[in-house]
């Protein structure tokens, strides 16, 4: 009842916000149908009516810039009450691709967790053709060795790299936004990440040859 009264409240709020003829009112809708179809379509991989080895790169990606819709709705309303649409598609474009990295640095750092949980992920569908209830720590080592030696870590971190650089491109006009710190600090933490894992996957490797 928690969750219904606080949407109860934020829905009242932003009905004194915006009349009903606003713009905002068909952008918010939009969003929150396509949040909703994520989240279904999201759930027929959880609940193991798709297999994970379906759901692809471009699925996922589809599905993280779904479910992030709403904050894009943001955009839309302050656009509205500045009654200036001038810089809403830069802004939703650096927005979105900004969710593509987040999600692919989240799944890359909860990928234990997810799979216990049986939350897919783009990572998991690599490595995980179908989850289970119940993992052995000789089958979760396994796993965490085909995602970091077999190159999956790699390519998703590139994934969001490359996802990080398209975010930049729409904001070159607005360099005093606090967007800019937001994106910097994920793309330090990736480019660490990635420098982590080259470094001792390395190592591993020379160690096994000697």
């Amino acid at each position: 009842m928690s969750i219904q009264a606080m949407q109860f409240e934020a829905d009242k709020i932003l009905h004194s916000l915006f009349p009903s003829s606003a713009y905002f009112w068909q952008q918010f809708r939009n969003y929150y149908a396509k949040y909703v179809a994520a989240c279904l379509q999201e759930d027929q991989f959880k609940s193991r009516e798709l297999p994970w080895s379906e759901l692809t790169e471009s699925i996922a990606i589809n599905i993280a810039i779904d479910k992030g819709g709403l904050t894009r709705a943001v955009i839309s309303g302050l656009a509205e009450l500045a009654q200036n649409s001038v810089w809403v598609e830069p802004l939703t474009e650096s927005i979105v691709q900004y969710t593509i990295a987040r999600q692919m640095w989240d799944d890359l750092c909860d990928w234990r967790i997810d799979l216990k949980a049986g939350m897919p992920s783009f990572l998991l569908s690599k490595v995980v053709s179908q989850p289970r209830d119940e993992w052995t720590d000789d089958e979760l080592n396994q796993i965490a060795r085909e995602i970091f030696y077999g190159g999956h870590a790699n390519a998703v971190l590139d994934l969001a790299l490359s996802s990080l650089t398209a975010a930049k491109a729409p904001m070159a006009d607005l360099p005093d936004l606090a967007w800019w710190i937001i994106i910097e600090h994920l793309q330090s933490n990736l480019e660490k990440l990635s420098k982590d894992i080259h470094h001792i996957c390395y190592a591993n490797l020379q160690n096994l040859q000697c």
